[in-house]
């Protein structure tokens, strides 16, 4: 009876935990990785840093610090994330 209760609890808090989303320092995570792999596809640029906050509702800013053949570049990352799929956009302008 112990082992199905226990089995029961588990079930419940895994389902409970993989409904809830990323937090935002996951979304973070998720995102630098994204973006990490689209700039080692350009020469001369890589990634210095990444930050992400929670602007309201499915908003989040980010900044994007890069350096360009050796010239720190700042970017603001506009990132929408509706608790199971995000989409980013790094804004040049």
């Amino acid at each position: 009876m112990k082992t199905k209760i226990l089995t029961i609890v588990l079930f419940l808090s895994l389902l409970l935990f993989s409904c809830s989303g990323l937090t935002t320092e996951g979304l973070r995570v998720k995102i630098k990785e994204d973006i990490a792999s689209e700039i080692t596809q350009v020469d001369g640029v890589r990634m210095v840093d990444f930050q992400l906050v929670h602007q309201e509702g499915n908003y989040y800013n980010g900044v994007l610090t890069t350096s360009e053949n050796g010239e720190k570049q700042v970017y603001d990352v506009k990132v929408t994330y509706d608790g199971s799929n995000y989409q980013w956009e790094i804004l040049t302008e």
